[in-house]
């Protein structure tokens, strides 16, 4: 049995998008109806999408609608790069140098920022070109909201 595990919607980052749209059809499945929800009573301020913008007013799917089923982020790829060719490996390091910045690229590597499935397809992309076996499979997997 599956159990899903709830989510505290006020721990939203600070610049995610939040809706305050009550009279919309999706809002009980949109996580950014929900975290508004969430953070309303404790915050002063918040980041909110234009209700000018929001279309199920009008019969249409709402573009900033985001799903309250978490997605599949991952932390790191030291391993990954363990197990290439020292010569191959030099060249992903420097292809996701260039692609993210020096910086940027160690906090990835390490696990310190999350990857999105985004992320992670562009990554695993470099890691193929330059000549690693399919699945890249990343450090660590954790289900997340979709921020």
């Amino acid at each position: 049995m599956k159990v899903k595990k709830e989510y505290n919607y006020a721990e939203a980052p600070q610049f995610f998008a939040k809706c305050v749209a009550t009279d919309c059809s999706a809002a009980k499945n949109c996580l950014r109806y929900q975290s508004a929800q969430a953070t309303m009573n404790n915050e002063s301020a918040l980041w909110i999408v234009s209700p000018v913008k929001i279309a199920p007013q009008r019969g249409e799917a709402c573009p900033f609608f985001r799903s309250l089923e978490p997605v599949t982020m991952a932390r790191g790829f030291t391993n990954a790069l363990k197990n290439m060719k020292v010569m191959n490996m030099k060249a992903v390091v420097e292809a996701l140098i260039e692609r993210y910045n020096r910086r940027t690229y160690y906090r990835l590597r390490r696990g310190e920022m999350l990857l999105d499935e985004k992320m992670q397809k562009e990554i695993a992309e470099i890691f193929i070109q330059h000549g690693a076996e399919q699945p890249v499979v990343f450090d660590a997997y954790e289900m997340q909201p979709s921020w």
